[in-house]
């Protein structure tokens, strides 16, 4: 349980503040964690990409879309600024291009899924391609 927030200035004015960015359930977030959820989990595709286009259609201009241009820029700056806590974050967020493909990072209808049962009857349908 990350929960406490520390505050270290080391005799200095400004120092550092660690911020809780996690939460135990996904669809109840706290308000002020959204506005890190966006940066580092949902890097959004370009809308023209085929990838940014879901099965069923649709698309939405911050689509997370694997392997994303956006995401692989932000990833060759962050090697060439040789920072590891750079580093570190880019590559989380272009992993992510795959954990959050589909999902735009904030509440919209987009990221509405089929439940289960439609889910299973949808793919009993039309199966996966070979």
């Amino acid at each position: 349980d990350n929960k406490v927030v520390y505050a270290i200035n080391g005799g200095e004015e400004v120092g550092f503040k660690n911020y809780i960015s996690q939460t135990k359930n996904i669809l109840k977030p706290k308000e002020e964690q959204l506005q890190i959820y966006p940066c580092f989990h949902f890097v959004p595709g370009l809308e023209g990409d085929p990838l940014a286009q879901r099965e069923d259609g649709k698309t939405h201009p911050l689509n997370t879309t694997p392997d994303s241009p956006n995401a692989n820029r932000m990833f060759d700056d962050a090697i060439q600024s040789k920072d590891l806590y750079r580093i570190g974050i880019a590559t989380h967020a272009y992993a992510d291009t795959w954990a959050h493909q589909n999902f735009v990072g904030c509440k919209n209808d987009f990221n509405k899924s089929l439940g289960f049962l439609e889910s299973i009857i949808q793919y009993s349908i039309t199966p996966w391609a070979a």
